[in-house]
């Protein structure tokens, strides 16, 4: 997992405008039993992120969060790794079995508590805010708060909580696999 934020435009770039992951960046799935494979495994609140967006000195921000995945399997449709064996039909698991939720106290998010997939296509994206208008910090009003603002004024509107969630059933090969998340603040 990584971040990247606003080069430069009426949003300040780095370190005024920022991102910041406040929990661990690596998340470790061990399928070991059928209960696992068919009922799935959820880490809940596992990415906590944390925003902080500056204008640039008479601008407005306007500012969009999303996260992608991104493989580097040359299908672009599938997680990177090996399948130990053959059974499953040696199929790797498509993008499409990561599930993520996001939320936060005050609702903001573009799809708040829905769990969503990605689609099997390599540097998809889930939309966490992206109005195209603007909406500005209100005492947690449930809006996509989307202009300047911090987590340490507005700690409901500017923090995220994400939940990831795989359910894998017994139909792909075992392995070790791999896929990154990456999320993206931009103007």
């Amino acid at each position: 997992m990584a971040q990247c934020v606003p080069s430069s435009a009426k949003c300040m770039p780095s370190p005024n405008s920022l991102v910041t992951m406040s929990t661990s960046g690596n998340l470790v799935y061990t399928f070991d039993n059928f209960s696992a494979y068919n009922g799935g495994i959820t880490f809940t609140g596992a990415t906590i992120l944390t925003i902080k967006v500056q204008n640039n000195i008479g601008d407005t921000c306007h500012w969009k969060l999303r996260m992608y995945i991104h493989t580097t399997d040359a299908s672009g449709t599938v997680w990177d790794g090996v399948p130990y064996g053959t059974s499953g039909g040696g199929v790797k698991p498509p993008l499409s079995l990561l599930q993520v939720r996001v939320y936060n106290y005050c609702g903001t998010p573009y799809k708040n508590l829905v769990l969503q997939n990605f689609n099997n296509v390599n540097d998809d994206y889930i939309d966490i805010i992206d109005d195209a208008t603007l909406h500005f910090p209100n005492a947690c009003n449930g809006s996509e708060v989307n202009t300047a603002g911090s987590y340490l004024t507005d700690y409901g509107e500017y923090s995220f909580n994400i939940d990831y969630v795989i359910k894998p059933g017994v139909i792909y090969a075992p392995g070790y696999y791999t896929v990154s998340v990456e999320f993206c603040l931009t103007e």
